[in-house]
């Protein structure tokens, strides 16, 4: 039973990093507003930006839904969308928009200096770090559901 969870948590991941890959090596962002006018035929510096906040925000909400209706966590058990609204989307607001500020900083740096063609720019860029941080914060929710309910078996 311990192992299914692991697997899921696994699998969750893992879903959330082939999104957000797909999300920067598919979107392009060709719109004329973003794109710089000085520079024709480059892209923007908020491109990087752009793609970023989608991601994180993709990341946030896929994960969120996969865990409730898909996997089942112990930790998504609230019903109504005012419930996630308060208690989920809410709280985590700060930290996520603080993360994705840092985040899209040093993107935008890596861009203007010329490391968007290297595959560490893609890495960097993509889902890894969005899926790690949604792992991190989300990863207290699921063991703190997984002990309590350990801890009520055992006064079972």
């Amino acid at each position: 039973l311990r192992g299914v969870k692991i697997m899921k948590k696994i699998l969750l991941f893992l879903i959330l990093l082939i999104v957000g890959q797909g999300i920067l090596f598919f979107w392009p962002i060709d719109n004329p507003i973003i794109q710089s006018e000085i520079y024709i035929g480059q892209l923007s510096n908020f491109e990087p930006a752009l793609r970023a906040i989608t991601i994180v925000i993709i990341t946030k909400f896929l994960g969120d839904f996969l865990s409730k209706f898909i996997f089942k966590f112990e930790g998504y058990d609230w019903v109504y969308i005012r419930d996630y609204i308060k208690e989920d989307l809410m709280t985590y607001a700060g930290l996520y928009f603080a993360f994705t500020f840092a985040w899209v900083a040093v993107t935008v740096l890596m861009f203007i200096f010329g490391v968007n063609g290297s595959v560490f720019y893609y890495i960097y860029s993509g889902g890894i770090l969005p899926s790690l941080f949604y792992f991190a914060l989300c990863n207290f929710k699921f063991e703190s559901f997984e002990k309590a309910d350990r801890m009520l078996e055992r006064r079972l």
